[in-house]
């Protein structure tokens, strides 16, 4: 379910010379022209959104009509109205509004424009583990007991440096099976690859530096540094 406000829909009050309900119409249009909204995904009900943004519900009747009535949007009755999902990125495309410049990718952005992924996982690909292998019960088995006994201060913000129970089992571990001594302060629990490395580059290197790296080596970590 789409929540009743993304960020094309905040508003309806502050855009001038427009029927609000054409208002309504090119939000929708620019979310979905933009990607905010996919084929497929579920938008609010009129009642809803009407409520929502402050407007008569026969505004966002109108404004529904007229986006059905352009392939946008389908009605599915007790299952709700959805964004065509045979909508093509073409058509939507083609009728955005024209796009703002964009900005400068952070280097994890540029890591995946010039490293893209593919759709499903191959044989052998790089950086990622055997995920048919993966104790998929098991995790989803203690995930559940671990959620049912959570209490109200387990879901604030955890430890900048990561879940303190996570960082002791793995200096615990470090220290059993890998022979290296440290203690949960000395534990960072990074988000992944690239993040670890983008960690590492800020806290040890100065514009300048030169870096060794290995050839044939993790294509990445060539476009991080």
């Amino acid at each position: 379910m789409i929540p009743a406000t993304p960020d094309a829909l905040q508003t309806v009050a502050d855009a001038a010379g427009l029927p609000l309900y054409r208002q309504v119409y090119e939000r929708f249009r620019s979310a979905i022209a933009e990607g905010a909204l996919k084929p497929g995904d579920r938008i609010p009900s009129a009642r809803a959104l009407a409520k929502e943004i402050g407007v008569a519900r026969g505004t966002i009747e109108v404004a529904y009509s007229l986006l059905a009535s352009e392939g946008y949007i389908q009605a599915r009755g007790q299952a709700g109205t959805v964004v065509a999902p045979n909508l093509q990125p073409a058509a939507r495309m083609a009728s955005a509004a024209p796009a703002a410049p964009a900005a400068r990718a952070r280097p994890a952005e540029a890591v995946e424009d010039r490293w893209p992924r593919p759709a499903a996982p191959l044989p052998f690909q790089m950086g990622l583990p055997a995920l048919d292998a993966f104790p998929r019960k098991i995790w989803a088995r203690l995930g559940a007991r671990h959620l049912r006994g959570m209490q109200p201060p387990d879901l604030g913000y955890p430890d900048p440096a990561g879940l303190l129970g996570l960082r002791t089992a793995t200096a615990a571990y470090l220290q059993v099976a890998r022979g290296i001594q440290c203690t949960p302060r000395q534990v960072f629990i990074t988000s992944g690859y690239n993040n670890t490395m983008q960690l590492i580059m800020q806290a040890l290197f100065k514009p300048g530096d030169s870096v060794w790296v290995e050839d044939p080596g993790y294509p990445p970590t060539r476009v991080l540094l």
